[in-house]
């Protein structure tokens, strides 16, 4: 890589992790609060589905296509 695109590529890549501190941050604090709820082994697949499938729906899960 060259000296711009380094560049660029490493402050993506910071940019990555700060928004992964602020994601792990408020999840915490969730946690801490008790924001959450609670999905037996045998529902998760049932949600991670319908998660998969909303994304479809909005154009998330496989943007372009």
């Amino acid at each position: 890589m060259q000296g711009g695109r380094r560049e660029q590529h490493e402050a993506e890549e910071l940019a990555k992790i700060d928004a992964l501190r602020h994601a792990t941050s408020a999840g915490l604090t969730d946690l801490e609060r008790g924001r959450f709820i609670e999905i037996g082994g045998d529902k998760l697949g049932e949600l991670l589905a319908g998660i998969g499938e909303q994304a479809d729906c909005i154009g998330i899960a496989n943007p372009g296509t």
